[in-house]
């Protein structure tokens, strides 16, 4: 979720927790007068990149099917992926607004 110029992780898309953390977020933000604290605690705030790698692994592995067969992108986006572990896999996302 995008909001006031920050990516905010809500959880696995569609899961009753990630629309949990979707209202609380927005009422959050309602309470504040629009505006969200300096410092927003969330189901994503202590989220490792690896921990967010291996979710998106889980998802690619269940959304890329073509007639009910794995297709190629899963293999793809894990070999594309391949190098951030190493480089930056304890690194939470929202840290320092990129990655190295």
């Amino acid at each position: 979720m995008f909001l006031n110029g920050r990516d905010f992780y809500l959880g696995r898309y569609g899961t009753r927790t990630s629309h949990a953390e979707y209202d609380r977020l927005v009422a959050e933000l309602l309470t504040n007068g629009r505006r969200l604290p300096a410092r927003v605690s969330g189901a994503g705030s202590d989220l490792a990149l690896n921990e967010l790698l291996v979710d998106y692994s889980r998802h690619a592995d269940s959304y890329y099917v073509k007639n009910g067969e794995p297709a190629v992108e899963p293999g793809n986006i894990r070999l594309a992926l391949r190098p951030l572990p190493q480089l930056c896999g304890q690194t939470p996302p929202g840290s320092s607004g990129r990655w190295p």
